[in-house]
């Protein structure tokens, strides 16, 4: 039987990278489609996306960027 409490690191840095990765291409995203949209009611369902996207990302990290309790939001931090 394998004991998960070694791999928990493993994870965590697994965990790190993908959030990190999902900023950069969440920020990438951004700069491209707000260059190409003219109308405003476009770069706002965009930046809106992306900040639910970005706020994702930082979870997924274990960053509680607003302060939400775990128990208010087990889904964001997957408990």
């Amino acid at each position: 039987m394998v004991d998960a409490l070694p791999l928990l690191p493993l994870q965590s840095t697994v965990e790190l990278v993908g959030a990190a990765v999902l900023l950069v291409v969440a920020l990438v995203v951004i700069f491209k489609v707000i260059r190409l949209a003219y109308s405003i009611a476009v770069k706002i369902i965009v930046i809106a996306i992306a900040a639910l996207i970005v706020l994702y990302a930082l979870a997924l990290a274990g960053i509680n960027p607003i302060g939400l309790p775990t128990a208010v939001a087990p889904a964001l931090f997957g408990f």
